[in-house]
């Protein structure tokens, strides 16, 4: 877990340690108490100036809100930012939602929970994009397994050779990436592309979200 989450600073984690009491009341019903044994300090990040070779504290409610770098701007209020506490991930889903109005925010959030819960990293693809990383055992190598785009009629993709390529190279089996194309198969849209890439329609992604889940979940049950 420690590996994992110094490998992924970008998605500003705040962690707690729960411990949960169970007491059996009957046959059928359970007592459960949780308490709160430990939690992460959240520091809040600080800015300096130098100002005539004194340096000055500055107030983070005085710093302006920067634009999100992303084709079309979207902008976030002062309030909004500090409230907020803006992530790549959250902006991605801003962008897709704008350019894709028939997909819903809710179900795309709900999806990138499931893989980040399932131990997939999420990350910046260029300016707009997500790419989704499996972190091997051992906590050195990735295995890039495939990608979200904002672009209208929004979609996501698999390169089916790099997948299996990469698991051959860190000594694993390349029948695995060929059980998790043929998952993924059937929701390929013949339409976008025809080559060595499964081109998948965020749309009908979400659709079937407890599809695409069991097979990312069969694939990283592999290592």
């Amino acid at each position: 877990m420690t590996e994992f989450l110094n490998s992924t600073p970008n998605m500003l984690y705040n962690i707690g340690l729960v411990e949960l009491e169970v007491y059996k009341l009957s046959e059928n019903e359970k007592l459960v108490v949780p308490n709160l044994i430990m939690k992460t300090n959240i520091i809040e990040r600080g800015v300096f100036r130098f100002e005539n070779g004194a340096i000055i504290s500055v107030a983070p409610e005085d710093n302006e809100p920067e634009e999100i770098n992303v084709k079309t701007k979207i902008r976030i209020s002062k309030d909004d930012l500090i409230k907020l506490s803006i992530t790549k991930q959250e902006d991605f889903v801003k962008l897709l939602v704008q350019n894709n109005p028939q997909i819903r925010e809710d179900d795309i959030s709900k999806f990138l929970v499931d893989l980040i819960d399932l131990g997939f990293i999420i990350s910046p693809y260029g300016k707009t994009d997500l790419k989704i990383k499996y972190l091997l055992p051992g906590g050195n190598n990735y295995l890039n397994i495939f990608y979200l785009l904002t672009e209208k009629n929004g979609r996501a993709f698999i390169n089916t050779n790099t997948l299996g390529n990469d698991l051959e190279k860190f000594g694993y089996s390349r029948e695995i990436a060929a059980t998790f194309n043929k998952d993924m198969e059937c929701f390929h849209d013949h339409l976008l592309n025809q080559g060595n890439t499964l081109d998948i329609k965020v749309e009908k992604m979400l659709k079937d979200r407890d599809v695409v889940i069991a097979a990312l979940d069969r694939l990283r049950s592999n290592f």
